[in-house]
This record gives C-alpha cells, structure tokens and sequence, in this order.
C-alpha cells in the first residue's frame, strides 16, 4: 500500500469554539504539513467562507403524503489568501448574523484542502437541514467530557419562537431550566 497526495501540502484547520455568538469573531488556526508531517512555511492557501443556507419547500406525493424537500445554498461571505508558517497562522472571521457557516481552507496550487462547519448563534431564526418539524438537534461542543467539565450544546430547533425546557437527567430529574428561545440558542 501507498499514499497518493493530492498536492504537495495538506493543510489543516483547528477552531478555538465550533459555535458561538454572531456577535463574536470566530478564531482559526491554520497549519500546512508536508508528506512527511512536517509544518511547511511560505505556502499559499486560498480561505473561504460560506454561509450554509437551507431552503425547504412541502411537496405533496401522489400517495397523498406530505414531504419536504430541503436543499442547500452557499453565500460566499468571505474570500482571502495568505502563506502558511512553520507555526500555526491564525485567522478571524466575524459573522454578520446567526447560521451554518463553512471555512474551507486550499491549496493555491493543487487539490488539498480541508473544511469544517461552525455555527453563529442569537437574534433570530435559522433554517436547518431538517425533514421533520418536531426534530430538534443538539450539537455539543466537544465529543468528549472529563468530570467537571462545563458542556455547551448549540439546541437547533425549526421553530423561531418557543420556550425551552432543559433537563440534566440520571434516573431522575437532577436539573431543569425553561427559557424563552428564539432562533439558535446555547445552554452550558
């Protein structure tokens, strides 16, 4: 067996918070390594940044059955290059609203690249790749907790306006909190 590269560097992408509020920059850590793992320097990656946009339409099946059809749209909302250092580059973005973003870092001069999602929080509703209104999603800010960690879980919801009730259970019901929810949210 052998590796195939698909350029002479790949590049990589480390988030310091996978959501956050839209109020706030987002920090990135960029890197390049060489077929050998190594940090190369003086490489030039292209940055994108995409808002993921969902629109959903109900369609009706000839059986009588309700569907609904989501699909995607990407809004590029921010484009720049730089080189890459033998240390981590960092970069920011601030977003100008609450959604599902993408950052997609590339290589200028071949196929590498690497991407990842992350989400802005607060103000106002968010559509979801969602194929039923009553699903909520629960996305927790690491995969995996040591005792005492303080988890943060972004709550995706379809619903603009409602009122949550958070339950820490084991058992029993140990805690509960009720608050009122509108468009994205976080609880810790």
């Amino acid at each position: 067996t052998f590796r195939v590269f698909p350029g002479e560097f790949v590049p990589g992408i480390k988030m310091k918070q996978k959501y956050n509020s839209f109020k706030n920059k987002f920090q990135f850590e960029l890197i390049g390594v060489n077929k050998e793992g190594k940090l190369i320097s003086g490489q030039s990656v292209s940055i994108r940044i995409l808002k993921r946009n969902w629109q959903s339409i109900k369609t009706k099946a000839p059986n009588g059955s309700v569907q609904t059809k989501n699909t995607l749209v990407n809004e590029l909302v921010d484009h720049s290059d730089l080189a890459l250092s033998s240390e981590p580059v960092s970069y920011s973005f601030q977003p100008s609203s609450a959604g599902s973003y993408s950052i997609t870092v590339q290589d200028k001069n071949g196929m590498s690249f690497a991407k990842t999602i992350f989400y802005a929080y607060g103000g106002c509703y968010v559509s979801w790749d969602s194929r039923d209104v009553s699903t909520v999603g629960l996305i927790p800010d690491k995969n995996i907790y040591k005792p005492g960690d303080i988890a943060k879980i972004l709550v995706k919801s379809n619903y603009s306006k409602a009122k949550a009730i958070i339950t820490l259970e084991r058992e029993k019901v140990i805690w509960q909190k009720s608050t009122p929810k509108y468009g994205i949210i976080a609880f810790e």
